[in-house]
């Protein structure tokens, strides 16, 4: 029988996985966000970049930013050591 609890767990993983999708397959964006990259590693070259141009383990890193911060816009420096940002 399954409670509450089990059905909001159920709900949460199944949203997880659809966030998980979206940023992987989504056409240009991640999570729904044009992404640009500081090509001058000092925030003064910021360019827009295409998704199938973004490494997939970073493409991950934004997309949970963007989802786990539910922010609309902002920026991190990856794990590959580049700048990126993101916009609405």
């Amino acid at each position: 029988m399954n409670t509450q609890h089990q059905k909001e767990n159920q709900m949460d993983a199944t949203i997880s996985i659809m966030a998980v999708a979206t940023i992987a397959h989504s056409d240009q964006s991640v999570a729904g966000h044009i992404v640009q990259h500081d090509a001058s590693g000092q925030g003064h070259c910021w360019c827009t970049i295409r998704r199938d141009d973004i490494p997939v383990q970073i493409r991950l890193e934004i997309g949970g930013e963007i989802i786990d911060g539910r922010r609309d816009s902002g920026q991190i420096v990856a794990s590959n050591g580049l700048h990126y940002r993101w916009l609405a």
